[in-house]
Protein backbone atom coordinates (compact mmCIF):
# COMPACT_ATOMS: atom_id res chain seq x y z
CA UNK A 1 0.00 0.00 0.00
CA UNK A 2 2.88 2.33 0.83
CA UNK A 3 4.31 1.75 -2.64
CA UNK A 4 0.97 2.59 -4.26
CA UNK A 5 0.79 5.84 -2.29
CA UNK A 6 4.35 6.69 -3.28
CA UNK A 7 3.60 5.94 -6.93
CA UNK A 8 0.51 8.15 -6.76
CA UNK A 9 2.48 11.03 -5.22
CA UNK A 10 5.21 10.73 -7.86
CA UNK A 11 2.62 10.59 -10.64
CA UNK A 12 0.89 13.75 -9.37
CA UNK A 13 4.22 15.55 -8.93
CA UNK A 14 5.31 14.62 -12.44
CA UNK A 15 1.97 15.77 -13.85
CA UNK A 16 2.25 19.15 -12.13
CA UNK A 17 5.86 19.53 -13.29
CA UNK A 18 4.95 18.58 -16.85
CA UNK A 19 2.09 21.09 -16.85
CA UNK A 20 4.42 23.90 -15.84
CA UNK A 21 6.89 23.00 -18.55
CA UNK A 22 4.35 22.41 -21.30
CA UNK A 23 5.07 24.97 -24.05
CA UNK A 24 1.41 24.83 -25.07
CA UNK A 25 0.60 26.62 -21.81
CA UNK A 26 2.69 29.61 -22.92
CA UNK A 27 1.53 32.21 -25.39
CA UNK A 28 2.80 35.36 -26.99
CA UNK A 29 0.90 38.45 -25.90
CA UNK A 30 -0.37 40.85 -28.56
CA UNK A 31 -1.59 44.27 -27.39
CA UNK A 32 -3.71 46.32 -29.77
CA UNK A 33 -2.65 49.95 -30.19
CA UNK A 34 -4.53 51.34 -33.19
CA UNK A 35 -5.71 50.59 -36.72
CA UNK A 36 -6.13 52.51 -39.96
CA UNK A 37 -8.48 51.51 -42.80
CA UNK A 38 -8.06 53.40 -46.07
CA UNK A 39 -9.18 53.09 -49.70
CA UNK A 40 -8.73 51.32 -51.98
CA UNK A 41 -8.38 48.32 -49.60
CA UNK A 42 -5.53 49.08 -47.19
CA UNK A 43 -5.78 47.79 -43.64
CA UNK A 44 -3.06 48.72 -41.14
CA UNK A 45 -2.87 47.73 -37.52
CA UNK A 46 -0.33 48.74 -34.88
CA UNK A 47 0.23 46.41 -31.97
CA UNK A 48 2.83 45.34 -29.44
CA UNK A 49 4.21 41.83 -28.98
CA UNK A 50 5.56 40.38 -25.73
CA UNK A 51 7.00 36.90 -25.35
CA UNK A 52 5.75 34.08 -23.14
CA UNK A 53 7.34 35.59 -20.03
CA UNK A 54 6.09 39.09 -20.94
CA UNK A 55 9.36 40.55 -22.23
CA UNK A 56 9.12 42.73 -25.36
CA UNK A 57 9.69 40.74 -28.55
CA UNK A 58 11.54 42.61 -31.34
CA UNK A 59 12.75 41.37 -34.70
CA UNK A 60 9.63 39.72 -36.12
CA UNK A 61 9.29 39.53 -39.92
CA UNK A 62 6.45 38.82 -42.36
CA UNK A 63 6.92 35.06 -42.11
CA UNK A 64 6.05 35.21 -38.39
CA UNK A 65 2.53 36.43 -39.19
CA UNK A 66 -0.68 34.90 -40.43
CA UNK A 67 -3.82 36.85 -41.38
CA UNK A 68 -7.34 35.53 -40.90
CA UNK A 69 -10.46 37.31 -42.15
CA UNK A 70 -13.73 36.02 -40.74
CA UNK A 71 -11.85 32.98 -39.48
CA UNK A 72 -10.33 32.08 -42.86
CA UNK A 73 -6.58 32.12 -43.44
CA UNK A 74 -5.67 34.67 -46.13
CA UNK A 75 -2.65 33.69 -48.21
CA UNK A 76 -0.02 36.11 -49.47
CA UNK A 77 -1.35 35.50 -52.99
CA UNK A 78 -4.76 36.86 -51.98
CA UNK A 79 -3.45 39.73 -49.88
CA UNK A 80 -0.09 41.47 -50.16
CA UNK A 81 1.27 42.21 -46.70
CA UNK A 82 4.33 43.60 -44.97
CA UNK A 83 5.72 44.70 -41.67
CA UNK A 84 6.37 48.34 -42.40
CA UNK A 85 8.70 50.69 -40.58
CA UNK A 86 7.08 54.12 -40.74
CA UNK A 87 8.76 56.49 -38.27
CA UNK A 88 6.30 59.26 -39.20
CA UNK A 89 3.47 57.09 -37.90
CA UNK A 90 5.13 56.00 -34.65
CA UNK A 91 7.16 57.82 -31.99
CA UNK A 92 8.71 56.38 -28.84
CA UNK A 93 9.01 58.81 -25.92
CA UNK A 94 11.83 57.98 -23.53
CA UNK A 95 12.16 59.83 -20.20
CA UNK A 96 15.20 59.35 -17.96
CA UNK A 97 14.34 60.52 -14.43
CA UNK A 98 17.40 61.08 -12.21
CA UNK A 99 17.63 61.39 -8.45
CA UNK A 100 19.84 64.43 -7.83
CA UNK A 101 19.27 64.64 -4.10
CA UNK A 102 22.09 65.43 -1.67
CA UNK A 103 23.48 61.91 -1.34
CA UNK A 104 23.88 61.52 -5.11
CA UNK A 105 25.47 64.92 -5.59
CA UNK A 106 27.89 64.32 -2.70
CA UNK A 107 29.15 60.87 -3.59
CA UNK A 108 27.76 59.40 -6.83
CA UNK A 109 27.45 62.20 -9.36
CA UNK A 110 30.37 61.38 -11.66
CA UNK A 111 29.42 57.71 -11.85
CA UNK A 112 25.78 58.59 -12.49
CA UNK A 113 26.78 60.94 -15.31
CA UNK A 114 28.92 58.25 -16.94
CA UNK A 115 26.12 55.68 -16.61
CA UNK A 116 23.55 58.10 -18.04
CA UNK A 117 25.76 58.88 -21.04
CA UNK A 118 26.31 55.15 -21.62
CA UNK A 119 22.53 54.70 -21.53
CA UNK A 120 21.99 57.50 -24.05
CA UNK A 121 24.60 56.07 -26.42
CA UNK A 122 22.96 52.65 -26.17
CA UNK A 123 19.32 53.55 -26.76
CA UNK A 124 19.38 56.55 -29.10
CA UNK A 125 19.62 55.75 -32.83
CA UNK A 126 22.49 57.19 -34.82
CA UNK A 127 21.84 59.83 -37.46
CA UNK A 128 21.10 58.15 -40.78
CA UNK A 129 19.83 54.88 -39.27
CA UNK A 130 16.44 53.52 -40.29
CA UNK A 131 14.89 54.42 -36.93
CA UNK A 132 16.52 57.83 -36.56
CA UNK A 133 14.01 60.37 -35.17
CA UNK A 134 11.69 57.54 -34.10
CA UNK A 135 12.90 57.70 -30.48
CA UNK A 136 12.78 61.01 -28.66
CA UNK A 137 14.39 61.28 -25.24
CA UNK A 138 14.20 63.78 -22.39
CA UNK A 139 16.06 63.96 -19.07
CA UNK A 140 14.42 65.28 -15.91
CA UNK A 141 15.44 65.14 -12.28
CA UNK A 142 14.08 65.37 -8.78
CA UNK A 143 15.40 66.37 -5.38
CA UNK A 144 13.28 67.25 -2.34
CA UNK A 145 11.07 69.85 -4.01
CA UNK A 146 7.47 69.01 -4.87
CA UNK A 147 7.90 69.35 -8.65
CA UNK A 148 10.41 67.67 -10.92
CA UNK A 149 12.97 69.70 -12.85
CA UNK A 150 13.80 69.79 -16.58
CA UNK A 151 17.34 69.06 -17.71
CA UNK A 152 16.75 68.64 -21.45
CA UNK A 153 13.46 68.44 -23.34
CA UNK A 154 12.57 65.65 -25.77
CA UNK A 155 15.02 65.42 -28.63
CA UNK A 156 16.42 62.83 -31.02
CA UNK A 157 19.90 64.41 -30.85
CA UNK A 158 22.42 62.46 -28.80
CA UNK A 159 24.74 65.44 -28.60
CA UNK A 160 22.12 67.60 -26.85
CA UNK A 161 21.38 64.88 -24.32
CA UNK A 162 25.02 64.15 -23.54
CA UNK A 163 25.90 67.84 -23.29
CA UNK A 164 23.12 68.38 -20.75
CA UNK A 165 24.29 65.43 -18.65
CA UNK A 166 27.85 66.75 -18.65
CA UNK A 167 26.65 70.12 -17.36
CA UNK A 168 25.20 68.70 -14.14
CA UNK A 169 27.22 69.82 -11.13
CA UNK A 170 26.90 69.69 -7.36
CA UNK A 171 25.21 73.08 -7.28
CA UNK A 172 22.22 72.04 -9.38
CA UNK A 173 20.03 71.45 -6.30
CA UNK A 174 19.54 73.29 -3.02
CA UNK A 175 17.22 70.67 -1.49
CA UNK A 176 18.93 67.53 -0.21
CA UNK A 177 15.74 65.51 0.31
CA UNK A 178 14.28 62.89 -2.05
CA UNK A 179 10.90 63.20 -3.77
CA UNK A 180 11.01 59.76 -5.37
CA UNK A 181 7.24 59.27 -5.46
CA UNK A 182 6.74 62.65 -7.10
CA UNK A 183 9.39 61.85 -9.70
CA UNK A 184 7.56 58.70 -10.77
CA UNK A 185 4.06 60.21 -10.67
CA UNK A 186 5.01 63.33 -12.62
CA UNK A 187 7.19 61.34 -15.02
CA UNK A 188 4.27 59.08 -15.94
CA UNK A 189 2.05 62.15 -16.36
CA UNK A 190 4.60 63.77 -18.65
CA UNK A 191 4.81 60.78 -21.00
CA UNK A 192 1.04 60.29 -20.89
CA UNK A 193 0.54 63.88 -22.07
CA UNK A 194 2.92 63.33 -24.97
CA UNK A 195 1.16 60.15 -26.06
CA UNK A 196 -2.13 62.08 -26.02
CA UNK A 197 -0.71 65.01 -28.01
CA UNK A 198 0.74 62.70 -30.64
CA UNK A 199 -2.60 60.90 -30.90
CA UNK A 200 -4.36 64.22 -31.51
CA UNK A 201 -1.89 64.84 -34.34
CA UNK A 202 -2.64 61.43 -35.87
CA UNK A 203 0.65 59.86 -34.76
CA UNK A 204 0.80 56.64 -32.76
CA UNK A 205 3.23 56.75 -29.86
CA UNK A 206 4.36 54.89 -26.76
CA UNK A 207 6.96 55.51 -24.11
CA UNK A 208 9.10 54.40 -21.21
CA UNK A 209 10.05 55.97 -17.89
CA UNK A 210 13.41 55.00 -16.38
CA UNK A 211 13.81 56.18 -12.79
CA UNK A 212 17.12 56.13 -10.94
CA UNK A 213 17.50 56.63 -7.19
CA UNK A 214 19.97 55.85 -4.40
CA UNK A 215 17.38 56.07 -1.62
CA UNK A 216 13.74 56.01 -0.62
CA UNK A 217 11.17 58.79 -0.61
CA UNK A 218 11.89 61.24 2.18
CA UNK A 219 10.05 64.38 1.12
CA UNK A 220 6.57 62.98 1.70
CA UNK A 221 4.81 65.04 -0.96
CA UNK A 222 3.10 61.88 -2.19
CA UNK A 223 2.39 58.41 -0.82
CA UNK A 224 3.31 54.98 -2.12
CA UNK A 225 -0.39 54.25 -2.64
CA UNK A 226 -0.69 57.31 -4.88
CA UNK A 227 2.20 56.05 -7.01
CA UNK A 228 0.58 52.62 -7.28
CA UNK A 229 -2.73 54.21 -8.29
CA UNK A 230 -1.08 56.28 -11.04
CA UNK A 231 0.84 53.22 -12.27
CA UNK A 232 -2.32 51.14 -12.46
CA UNK A 233 -4.20 53.86 -14.35
CA UNK A 234 -1.42 54.79 -16.77
CA UNK A 235 -1.68 54.36 -20.52
CA UNK A 236 -0.75 50.69 -21.17
CA UNK A 237 1.74 51.81 -23.82
CA UNK A 238 3.97 53.34 -21.10
CA UNK A 239 6.66 50.99 -19.77
CA UNK A 240 8.23 51.51 -16.35
CA UNK A 241 11.81 50.70 -15.33
CA UNK A 242 13.68 51.44 -12.10
CA UNK A 243 17.36 51.41 -11.11
CA UNK A 244 18.47 51.44 -7.48
CA UNK A 245 21.93 52.12 -6.05
CA UNK A 246 23.28 51.17 -2.64
CA UNK A 247 21.87 49.85 0.58
CA UNK A 248 19.44 52.65 1.40
CA UNK A 249 16.93 51.89 -1.33
CA UNK A 250 13.74 49.94 -0.74
CA UNK A 251 14.20 47.05 -3.19
CA UNK A 252 10.65 45.76 -2.87
CA UNK A 253 9.17 49.18 -3.60
CA UNK A 254 11.43 49.86 -6.58
CA UNK A 255 10.75 46.44 -8.04
CA UNK A 256 7.00 47.03 -7.63
CA UNK A 257 7.27 50.40 -9.39
CA UNK A 258 9.51 49.00 -12.15
CA UNK A 259 6.72 47.04 -13.78
CA UNK A 260 8.82 46.22 -16.84
CA UNK A 261 12.23 45.91 -15.24
CA UNK A 262 14.27 46.63 -12.10
CA UNK A 263 18.04 46.63 -11.68
CA UNK A 264 20.01 46.95 -8.43
CA UNK A 265 23.58 48.21 -8.25
CA UNK A 266 25.28 47.40 -4.94
CA UNK A 267 28.04 49.93 -5.60
CA UNK A 268 29.17 52.55 -8.11
CA UNK A 269 31.20 50.06 -10.17
CA UNK A 270 27.96 48.26 -11.08
CA UNK A 271 26.07 51.38 -12.13
CA UNK A 272 27.05 51.44 -15.82
CA UNK A 273 26.25 47.71 -16.37
CA UNK A 274 22.86 48.16 -14.69
CA UNK A 275 22.02 51.17 -16.85
CA UNK A 276 23.11 49.21 -19.92
CA UNK A 277 20.90 46.27 -18.89
CA UNK A 278 17.89 48.58 -18.74
CA UNK A 279 18.99 50.13 -22.05
CA UNK A 280 18.66 46.72 -23.72
CA UNK A 281 15.16 46.31 -22.30
CA UNK A 282 14.21 49.76 -23.59
CA UNK A 283 15.59 49.09 -27.08
CA UNK A 284 13.61 45.88 -27.26
CA UNK A 285 10.55 47.70 -25.94
CA UNK A 286 10.73 50.34 -28.66
CA UNK A 287 11.16 47.67 -31.36
CA UNK A 288 8.36 45.43 -30.10
CA UNK A 289 5.72 47.69 -31.68
CA UNK A 290 4.70 46.60 -35.16
CA UNK A 291 2.83 48.27 -37.99
CA UNK A 292 1.37 45.44 -40.04
CA UNK A 293 -0.18 46.45 -43.38
CA UNK A 294 -1.97 44.36 -45.97
CA UNK A 295 -4.38 44.63 -48.88
CA UNK A 296 -7.71 43.10 -47.97
CA UNK A 297 -9.56 41.01 -50.59
CA UNK A 298 -12.92 42.05 -49.08
CA UNK A 299 -15.08 44.54 -50.98
CA UNK A 300 -18.02 45.23 -48.65
CA UNK A 301 -19.38 44.65 -45.16
CA UNK A 302 -17.81 44.46 -41.71
CA UNK A 303 -15.30 41.70 -41.02
CA UNK A 304 -13.15 40.25 -38.29
CA UNK A 305 -9.39 40.42 -38.64
CA UNK A 306 -7.24 38.03 -36.66
CA UNK A 307 -3.47 38.33 -36.63
CA UNK A 308 -1.57 35.31 -35.42
CA UNK A 309 2.12 35.55 -34.53
CA UNK A 310 4.40 32.54 -34.14
CA UNK A 311 7.97 32.72 -32.84
CA UNK A 312 10.04 29.69 -31.83
CA UNK A 313 6.94 27.47 -31.84
CA UNK A 314 5.05 29.74 -29.44
CA UNK A 315 2.05 31.64 -30.78
CA UNK A 316 -0.33 34.41 -29.84
CA UNK A 317 -3.14 36.22 -31.57
CA UNK A 318 -5.45 39.19 -31.49
CA UNK A 319 -8.74 39.96 -33.23
CA UNK A 320 -10.20 43.28 -34.37
CA UNK A 321 -12.94 44.29 -36.81
CA UNK A 322 -12.85 46.55 -39.87
CA UNK A 323 -15.26 47.87 -42.49
CA UNK A 324 -14.63 47.05 -46.15
CA UNK A 325 -17.36 49.35 -47.46
CA UNK A 326 -16.31 50.92 -50.76
CA UNK A 327 -13.14 48.79 -51.00
CA UNK A 328 -11.93 48.28 -54.56
CA UNK A 329 -9.00 46.83 -56.43
CA UNK A 330 -5.72 48.67 -56.90
CA UNK A 331 -4.36 48.40 -53.35
CA UNK A 332 -0.59 48.74 -53.09
CA UNK A 333 1.89 48.89 -50.22
CA UNK A 334 4.50 51.62 -50.31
Amino acid sequence: MKYLKLLLILTIAFSVHSCKKDPDQKHLKLTYIDKMVEAPANVSIIFKVNDAVNYPLPGLVESNFEIYEDGKLISEFEAARKIQDKPEKFKFNLLLMLDLSGSVLDSSLNSLKQASISFINSVMPNEGSSDYQEILMAVKWFDGEKNIHDLVDYTFLKSNLISSINQIDQNISSDNSTNLYGGIIQGIGNIDNRVTLFAEAGIISAGALITFTDGSDQAGWYTSNQVTDVINKRNPSIALYTIGLGGEIDKNTLEKFGKNGFEFAENLSELIPKFEAIAQFVKDEAKSYYLFEYCSPKRSGTHSLKIRVTSERISGEMTETFSAEDFTGGCTLE
